[in-house]
């Protein structure tokens, strides 16, 4: 659709207007990904702090179940991540392989995703807290291994 190719790439003016005139902000593409998804994924934090406020879905998965979450933790969007912590992001849903956003922030060594700094919890999964000790980084598994 047109706002989720807006949102695809960044263009804030563009999907504010596209909001204004009534297009669907939670239309997925074929592979499920919602205008909010795709702008998690890029990395446009803007873009994402708009599609919220104006209600989007922020726990609507794609055809994997990944969430908006999951992939910014995927991507490394720290900021995006706790945009989304903010207005209660599911910390706990696993994409259809069981994958959780911790899990996934540190298998791709995005260990700041990990700290307390970033958000409330981003999982209570021992297996996550395990994830985050193979990386190499034990310091930063206490925080997460404590919270649950």
């Amino acid at each position: 659709t047109p706002l989720y190719i807006a949102c695809e790439k960044g263009h804030l003016d563009v999907a504010r207007l596209l909001l204004e005139a009534g297009a669907a902000m939670d239309q997925a593409s074929n592979s499920g990904a919602t205008p909010l998804y795709i702008a998690c994924e890029k990395g446009h934090l803007d873009v994402a702090r708009l599609l919220l406020e104006a209600g989007a879905a922020v726990n609507q998965a794609n055809a994997r179940g990944a969430t908006p979450l999951l992939v910014a933790c995927q991507e490394g969007r720290v900021e995006i991540a706790r945009l989304l912590l903010e207005v209660n992001a599911a910390v706990d849903q696993a994409r259809d392989d069981g994958v959780t956003p911790l899990f996934m922030a540190c298998q791709k060594g995005h260990l700041e995703i990990c700290s307390p700094r970033a958000s409330r919890a981003t999982s209570r999964s021992p297996s996550s807290a395990a994830v985050c000790g193979v990386s190499g980084e034990p310091a930063r598994v206490r925080p997460a291994a404590s919270r649950g």
